[in-house]
Protein backbone atom coordinates (compact mmCIF):
# COMPACT_ATOMS: atom_id res chain seq x y z
CA UNK A 1 0.00 0.00 0.00
CA UNK A 2 1.44 3.35 -0.98
CA UNK A 3 0.95 6.69 0.78
CA UNK A 4 -1.78 7.86 -1.61
CA UNK A 5 -3.96 4.84 -0.89
CA UNK A 6 -3.29 5.09 2.84
CA UNK A 7 -4.35 8.75 2.93
CA UNK A 8 -7.49 7.97 0.91
CA UNK A 9 -8.39 5.13 3.27
CA UNK A 10 -7.83 7.47 6.21
CA UNK A 11 -10.08 10.10 4.59
CA UNK A 12 -12.86 7.58 3.94
CA UNK A 13 -12.80 6.21 7.48
CA UNK A 14 -12.70 9.72 8.96
CA UNK A 15 -15.68 10.69 6.80
CA UNK A 16 -17.73 7.68 7.88
CA UNK A 17 -16.94 8.13 11.57
CA UNK A 18 -17.26 11.93 11.43
CA UNK A 19 -20.63 11.87 9.67
CA UNK A 20 -21.83 9.22 12.09
CA UNK A 21 -20.87 11.37 15.06
CA UNK A 22 -22.48 14.46 13.58
CA UNK A 23 -25.74 12.78 12.55
CA UNK A 24 -26.19 10.08 15.22
CA UNK A 25 -23.77 10.52 18.14
CA UNK A 26 -25.85 8.41 20.54
CA UNK A 27 -25.72 5.39 18.21
CA UNK A 28 -21.98 5.63 17.51
CA UNK A 29 -21.09 6.04 21.18
CA UNK A 30 -23.45 3.21 22.15
CA UNK A 31 -21.34 0.90 19.96
CA UNK A 32 -18.29 1.74 22.07
CA UNK A 33 -19.73 2.32 25.54
CA UNK A 34 -22.53 0.76 27.60
CA UNK A 35 -23.38 4.15 29.16
CA UNK A 36 -25.90 6.52 27.51
CA UNK A 37 -24.89 9.99 26.38
CA UNK A 38 -26.25 13.06 28.09
CA UNK A 39 -27.05 16.16 25.96
CA UNK A 40 -23.66 17.79 26.63
CA UNK A 41 -21.85 14.60 25.65
CA UNK A 42 -23.87 14.43 22.43
CA UNK A 43 -22.89 18.01 21.58
CA UNK A 44 -19.21 17.29 22.24
CA UNK A 45 -19.44 14.14 20.08
CA UNK A 46 -20.94 16.25 17.27
CA UNK A 47 -18.08 18.75 17.58
CA UNK A 48 -15.57 15.91 17.42
CA UNK A 49 -17.37 14.61 14.32
CA UNK A 50 -17.02 18.04 12.71
CA UNK A 51 -13.29 18.01 13.49
CA UNK A 52 -13.04 14.57 11.88
CA UNK A 53 -14.70 15.92 8.74
CA UNK A 54 -12.00 18.60 8.65
CA UNK A 55 -9.38 15.85 8.96
CA UNK A 56 -11.07 14.03 6.07
CA UNK A 57 -10.70 17.08 3.81
CA UNK A 58 -7.02 17.47 4.70
CA UNK A 59 -6.26 13.76 4.18
CA UNK A 60 -8.08 13.64 0.85
CA UNK A 61 -6.33 16.77 -0.36
CA UNK A 62 -2.95 15.42 0.71
CA UNK A 63 -3.63 12.12 -1.10
CA UNK A 64 -3.78 13.96 -4.43
CA UNK A 65 -0.35 15.57 -4.05
CA UNK A 66 2.24 13.40 -5.74
CA UNK A 67 5.35 15.44 -6.50
CA UNK A 68 7.66 17.88 -4.77
CA UNK A 69 6.32 20.98 -6.51
CA UNK A 70 3.11 20.60 -4.51
CA UNK A 71 4.99 20.50 -1.21
CA UNK A 72 4.15 24.16 -0.53
CA UNK A 73 0.46 23.47 -1.16
CA UNK A 74 0.50 20.54 1.24
CA UNK A 75 2.28 22.61 3.86
CA UNK A 76 -0.30 25.41 3.52
CA UNK A 77 -3.17 22.91 3.81
CA UNK A 78 -1.69 21.45 6.98
CA UNK A 79 -1.07 24.90 8.45
CA UNK A 80 -4.67 25.97 7.74
CA UNK A 81 -6.02 22.75 9.23
CA UNK A 82 -3.81 23.22 12.29
CA UNK A 83 -5.04 26.78 12.76
CA UNK A 84 -8.67 25.70 12.44
CA UNK A 85 -8.14 22.85 14.89
CA UNK A 86 -6.37 25.19 17.35
CA UNK A 87 -9.22 27.70 17.03
CA UNK A 88 -11.74 24.93 17.65
CA UNK A 89 -9.89 23.70 20.75
CA UNK A 90 -9.37 27.16 22.20
CA UNK A 91 -13.09 27.96 21.76
CA UNK A 92 -14.00 24.62 23.31
CA UNK A 93 -11.68 25.21 26.29
CA UNK A 94 -13.12 28.69 26.78
CA UNK A 95 -16.63 27.24 26.81
CA UNK A 96 -17.80 29.30 23.84
CA UNK A 97 -19.41 26.29 22.15
CA UNK A 98 -21.41 25.17 25.14
CA UNK A 99 -21.84 28.16 27.43
CA UNK A 100 -21.74 31.68 25.93
CA UNK A 101 -19.65 34.10 27.95
CA UNK A 102 -21.75 37.02 29.25
CA UNK A 103 -20.55 40.41 28.08
CA UNK A 104 -19.77 43.13 30.62
CA UNK A 105 -22.62 45.62 30.92
CA UNK A 106 -25.07 43.38 29.06
CA UNK A 107 -27.84 41.80 31.10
Amino acid sequence: MNLTNLLRLHAILAAIYGLGLVLAPEFIVSLLSPFPLNPVGADIARLFGAALILVMFVAWGASQLTDRQHLGTARRQLECAGLEYHHFLSDLRAGLWLFPVPQAGVS
